[in-house]
């Protein structure tokens, strides 16, 4: 998705003015990260995976807060991996 683009690097807080950004998001985590952990064998178990990436949304609902514009492309794309997550029946393979 286009909009997932904003995800796809580690939050740069002083370019984007955001000085407290590491004080409110304890774990930042970020799509490129999850990719490089992925090519690195990091995650041993596939709910590992699903987490860092759910993480990457509550990291961004927890600092723009649901009504913002990213909070809103936050959604959208949330709602992608959900829908993907359950067209693709992951659930089974967690189990």
């Amino acid at each position: 998705m286009k909009s997932s683009k904003i995800f796809h690097e580690p939050v740069d807080a002083e370019k984007l003015g955001a000085a407290d950004y590491h004080d409110v998001v304890k774990t930042p985590i970020d799509f490129g990260t999850i990719k490089q952990r992925l090519n690195t064998n990091h995650y041993h178990l596939a709910q590992e995976f699903i987490d860092d990436i759910l993480l990457v949304f509550d990291n961004c609902l927890l600092y723009n807060g649901e009504n913002s514009g990213i909070g809103r492309t936050c959604n959208k794309v949330r709602n992608e991996f959900k829908r993907l997550y359950e067209e693709l029946n992951i659930e089974f393979y967690l189990h």
